[in-house]
């Protein structure tokens, strides 16, 4: 906004001749209208973009998940040859299940640099790579892995150090499928049962099914590292929703 005074000019006191003097700047009540035009502006792009922006993450999440999952199916049909917690890959896939509600024993799912040119174990699993920063495909390659809190203590230590461990964490809730009135709904409780009588099973060979139905919620925790995972300062209860969920089967 331009002002404008009327002056006397030094050369004509008498004041027979006005000069204008030109004062540039603007008046605090512009300066408060431009600020709230810039205020509402700037909420309505967190209030469009926010949202959309947390939406995308959700959709990376959820496509790890869902590449993931595949891998839990897996891992859940064979017994390992170190694996002498469990007698057959029927009992190991009951106990992942039963003990996934237990945030010492859950089952977890990420990605780790692995080292393609050491000898794999006697369970085809790769050593993680301890190297300098390398490329992938030529130094190290990035693996998979499904492991339980309290029987796969080793593997996840080394697999979740600094630099090895590749994104982020899952971990995985199994809930048994059993049949009401409205189809197959999940049980809110830890455990498995018999799905004819609703009596409690308490190990995979008092199971009379061939066949456990459940489904996987698959919950991102919000840091990667070793001592976090497993130092149980995180709480199933409070991981708010799953990224994703998949309904899946074992079979004896």
């Amino acid at each position: 906004m331009k002002s404008f005074i009327l002056s006397h000019h030094p050369e004509n006191p008498t004041g027979s001749r006005m000069v204008r003097r030109v004062r540039k700047g603007f008046s605090i009540l512009e300066v408060a209208i431009a600020m709230g035009v810039v205020t509402l502006l700037l909420t309505t792009f967190l209030g469009v973009f926010g949202p959309a922006q947390k939406n995308i993450q959700r959709s990376l999440s959820t496509k790890d998940a869902n590449r993931m999952k595949d891998a839990l199916s897996n891992e859940m049909s064979i017994l390992r040859v170190s694996n002498t917690a469990d007698d057959s890959s029927f009992e190991k896939a009951y106990r992942m299940i039963t003990d996934s509600y237990d945030e010492t024993k859950a089952v977890l799912l990420y990605q780790y640099k692995a080292d393609p040119t050491a000898d794999p174990d006697e369970d085809g699993i790769f050593d993680a790579y301890t190297g300098a920063d390398g490329i992938q495909g030529r130094d190290y390659i990035v693996e998979t892995a499904v492991r339980s809190i309290g029987v796969d203590d080793t593997l996840i230590q080394a697999e979740l150090a600094p630099k090895v461990v590749e994104g982020p964490v899952f971990v995985v809730r199994m809930s048994q499928l059993v049949a009401d009135t409205n189809g197959l709904v999940a049980r809110s409780a830890a455990g498995i049962v018999d799905p004819d009588s609703g009596a409690t099973v308490t190990d995979a060979d008092a199971y009379p099914k061939a066949v456990i139905a459940f489904r996987a919620e698959f919950f991102k925790l919000n840091v990667n590292k070793h001592a976090y995972v497993t130092g149980g300062s995180w709480d199933l209860n409070e991981m708010g929703n799953a990224v994703t969920e998949v309904n899946m089967a074992v079979r004896r």
